[in-house]
């Protein structure tokens, strides 16, 4: 599970790579909920993809569901094929 910590720690760095998200401590919250269920190592390494991978998020991107698959895919790429 995500440490909320954690959790913090690596969306601040999304939101320093992306500057047109728009983080608020409700939407923190709800995104923690939904993305908690996920590990550390998980997080850390879906994050780290996006920043360094992803050239655009825009206003209407659902962060949520992009990290969910970046942490699908970074589990398929190491044979683990399940969420």
């Amino acid at each position: 599970m995500i440490s909320k910590e954690n959790f913090k720690k690596q969306i601040e760095k999304l939101v320093l790579v992306h500057t047109s998200i728009t983080v608020t401590p409700e939407r923190m919250d709800v995104w923690y909920d939904l993305l908690k269920i996920n590990n550390n190592d998980q997080f850390i390494k879906a994050i780290d993809a996006i920043c360094s991978t992803t050239k655009d998020i825009y206003r209407s991107t659902n962060i949520i569901a992009l990290i969910n698959e970046q942490i699908k895919f970074s589990k398929e790429e190491n044979g683990h094929n399940f969420i």
